[in-house]
């Protein structure tokens, strides 16, 4: 992909990447590009965002939810691969992307923070090019050109991702103010011809269709947990190495970037603190003594009311903004302290000389002035309350926190520090306990998302062959995966589903062909009609009442 865009003359810019996870993009890039290149990798998820913001200390890693962020309008380059997830969105804003699946979402959103005429370039699941409801890619061809795609096979991601799944590379123009749109064969389907097998043709996308030199493989039925469905099967004797070049090579051609824009979306100045955290939208900061807010993802100053300047905060506003900064740093950093199990009795006094010098100041910050009014002709009361510390400070997300840290007495109008001052308030995260070799494969799947047999040995303190003879028919050996001398386990509940049949006669023929070391097969049953196999015989009774048992042993 990163070929794709040095080929038709990406120079460098501002570069977005949702859902960035440990920053597999910011990796690859090319050398040529180093140090010309703004990264802004937004990722949902805590851990993950601080590893690529350690791993990439240059780049801006946001941790926060990509549903959520405020984006600038004018990156070079939007590039990625999105969540697979069909989970509906539903954010107020943008207004027009309300309901799309979380998938789609990631791709129309990255394509509106483009500037005109740069391009968004994005590994994404097939049914966003082949699912019936055509509105996300209506809504995204309202805003950009569809330069183009390729369709990878379904076993493509099978090493890496441990699952078979059709991916498309796709690329998108985004097209200047009042420009026409183009081509839209893209978003409708089209049957394939030869594939009714009863229940209807395949259908897929009629771009696809019409470019079959762009789908690396052969439309196909497979089964799923559900039905049969469509899948893209790999051509005997195709190298995707050389394949894949070639038909990114075949898509826009003639396109050109234009030229990069003068300044760079990066992180806000002291966007980390060492005495307090990431700053979010609409966070305050001080930056050579000028207090800025984060809007739209870059830090802008605050306008302050003073002189011949009209516009803005009001000047007391202003101090009381810049002395609750330090509190809130502070807080942050004592939370962040105590979270990663360090010495947090230091931050603590840091925070309570941050908390005096405020309330010294301007009061508690939970400061309340009550307002008692009678109607003039009812006799009734009505009570107003104002919290004129808090709403000067409503604007920063982090304002709650603030508010919680004091005990306030509103009868007296005094406070006291809470606990967080003097006392731990949140756990480090705990070592989990290994008792058996199952309790240690339950770590490593929660940890590496699979069963990696290395983990589990060096949980255990054993050798692997120790484990897996230990762990018994709890995994099994997944023949169609394991390649190059590199085996690749899953679990039993995960080995035994689905395609069963095709899974039988893989471990059959891996079983004649195993010469190191021989797979599990003994005690495999296969249930035809019931389209389950099993690794025991609890279910033998019931099975019996089917048409069909076959053992392997």
């Amino acid at each position: 992909m990163w070929d794709f865009m040095m080929a038709r003359g990406f120079a460098g810019g501002s570069v977005l990447e949702p859902g960035c996870g440990t920053g597999l993009f910011v990796a690859s890039r090319p050398e040529k590009l180093e140090g010309k290149i703004a990264f802004t990798g937004i990722e949902m998820a805590p851990l993950t965002a601080r590893i690529a913001a350690k791993l990439y200390p240059k780049q801006w890693i946001r941790a926060e939810d990509f549903t959520r962020a405020k984006l600038s309008t004018g990156y070079d380059l939007a590039i990625g691969n999105p969540p697979f997830s069909n989970r509906t969105v539903s954010q107020a804003e943008p207004r027009d992307l309300k309901g799309l699946s979380l998938h789609d979402w990631f791709l129309a959103r990255s394509i509106s923070a483009l500037r005109a005429n740069d391009v968004a370039a994005f590994v994404i699941s097939r049914h966003t090019l082949d699912k019936t409801d055509a509105r996300a890619r209506t809504l995204i061809h309202e805003e950009a050109e569809f330069l183009g795609a390729v369709r990878l096979p379904a076993s493509t991601m099978r090493a890496d991702a441990g699952t078979d799944v059709v991916v498309d590379i796709v690329f998108f123009r985004k097209r200047e103010i009042g420009e026409m749109p183009g081509d839209e064969t893209w978003l409708t389907r089209v049957d394939i011809e030869g594939t009714n097998m009863g229940d209807g043709a395949l259908r897929i996308n009629a771009w696809m269709e019409a470019h079959p030199e762009q789908v690396l493989g052969f439309h196909g039925w497979a089964s799923t947990a559900f039905s049969m469905d469509y899948t893209c099967i790999a051509r005997d004797g195709q190298d995707l190495a050389d394949a894949l070049p070639e038909a990114l090579g075949r898509i826009a051609p003639a396109l050109r970037f234009p030229p990069v824009a003068e300044s760079r979306i990066v992180r806000p100045a002291k966007e980390t603190r060492e005495e307090g955290g990431d700053l979010r939208e609409g966070s305050y900061f001080m930056d050579g003594g000028i207090l800025h807010q984060i809007v739209g993802g870059q830090g802008k100053v605050v306008a302050i009311r003073k002189g011949e300047q009209k516009e803005g905060i009001f000047q007391k506003h202003a101090r009381i903004i810049e002395a609750m900064i330090p509190v809130r740093d502070a807080i942050r950093a004592v939370l962040r302290a105590q979270f990663e199990n360090k010495p947090f009795a230091g931050l603590q006094a840091s925070l309570k000389r941050a908390w005096l010098n405020f309330t010294r100041q301007f009061g508690p910050i939970n400061h309340t002035k009550t307002t008692t009014r009678v109607d003039a002709v009812t006799g009734a009361e009505s009570e107003t309350q104002r919290r004129p510390n808090l709403q000067t400070f409503l604007d920063d997300p982090d304002v709650w926190l603030v508010s919680s840290i004091e005990r306030y007495d509103e009868e007296t109008d005094a406070a006291e520090p809470g606990p967080l001052f003097t006392d731990r308030v949140i756990q480090a995260p705990s070592e989990p306990e290994i008792h058996s070799v199952h309790d240690a494969l339950a770590v490593c799947l929660h940890e590496a998302g699979r069963v990696e047999l290395p983990i589990v040995a060096e949980l255990m303190g054993q050798s692997e062959e120790a484990v897996t003879a230990e762990l018994g028919s709890s995994i099994f050996l997944e023949p169609s995966r394991s390649s190059n001398g590199r085996p690749v386990w899953v679990t039993s509940d995960e080995y035994l589903s689905v395609t069963v049949r095709t899974k039988l006669a893989e471990a059959r023929e891996a079983a004649a062909r195993a010469t190191s070391q021989p797979l599990k097969l003994s005690g495999l049953i296969l249930y035809p009609t019931a389209n389950i196999m099993v690794a025991d015989e609890a279910n033998l009774m019931q099975a019996k009442r089917q048409s069909f048992i076959a053992r392997v042993y």
